[in-house]
């Protein structure tokens, strides 16, 4: 890092502000945790949490991503759980293979709202990307809480906000990218949040009401379509070109068979 500008600024939120927006009705900010999604899923099983829940950690030592995956982050970075109730929201059982693609929306829709030049690209199935460099993650968990609650949903997100990927190992400097590095300026972590959680709110709601926009919104932002990928689903193997997301959440690939729908997987860009 240049030696003439400061250390990225450790994230800091202010939990009144939190409090007073009406948005969340429990509210944890740590100091460290190794996973704010480990959290959550705990507790989950706790029938007298309220909901929407958030955990907040400024520093999470074993972040995880899709499958085997793990996430890096360092201090700057924007990292939480959000537990919620999914027939609060009113969204049925079979759409909630879409409420990734709904959040990564909702992300996209906050940090255009940064500044008019900044596009955000939607990677399926669970990935926000400024250009060809990943911004931000997402993870969804269902915790079995055993009947002992309704039905509960966890919401992880990680976004790199204020920190500085100088320091990161190289695979992830050589992907990764952060609000501050583009915009040039540190970020507000409360207004940013805020902002976050009143988008999740917007496209969860048309999540439950089955709104064409959304879908819209998310193929638009794909920045897969016309791309040549592979897809592990299990022991099935998909190669062919991006045509689009569909509404219910598939990544639609064209293959030497014809179109296939694939609803999970970890995909790489093929050669």
């Amino acid at each position: 890092m240049d030696e003439d500008k400061p250390d990225p600024m450790p994230f800091s939120l202010e939990i009144e502000r939190l409090e007073a927006s009406g948005l969340l009705r429990h509210i944890e900010l740590h100091e460290m945790l190794p996973s704010t999604n480990d959290l959550a899923i705990v507790r989950a099983a706790d029938a007298t949490l309220k909901t929407p829940a958030l955990f907040v950690a400024l520093e999470q030592t074993a972040g995880r991503g899709r499958g085997d995956n793990a996430w890096w982050s360092s201090d700057g970075a924007l990292m939480f759980s959000l537990l919620l109730e999914p027939h609060r929201v009113g969204i049925p059982a079979d759409r909630l293979p879409c409420v990734s693609l709904a959040v990564a929306v909702a992300i996209c829709d906050t940090i255009e709202g940064l500044t008019p030049e900044m596009t955000g690209g939607v990677k399926w199935p669970n990935d926000v990307y400024l250009g060809d460099r990943k911004l931000a993650g997402v993870l969804i968990e269902c915790p079995n809480t055993s009947g002992q609650t309704p039905p509960r949903l966890v919401i992880g997100i990680g976004i790199n906000v204020n920190n500085s990927l100088a320091t990161a190992p190289a695979e992830v400097r050589s992907v990764g990218v952060s609000l501050c590095e583009v915009i040039g300026r540190e970020l507000d972590g409360t207004d940013l949040l805020l902002n976050l959680l009143q988008a999740l709110r917007s496209r969860l709601v048309q999540l439950a009401r089955d709104d064409p926009q959304l879908a819209e919104a998310w193929r638009e932002r794909s920045i897969l379509s016309g791309r040549h990928v592979e897809i592990l689903d299990g022991s099935r193997k998909i190669t062919g070109e991006v045509v689009e997301i569909a509404e219910d959440g598939a990544l639609v690939v064209q293959t030497p068979d014809g179109p296939t729908r694939c609803y999970a997987g970890i995909l790489t860009l093929a050669e």
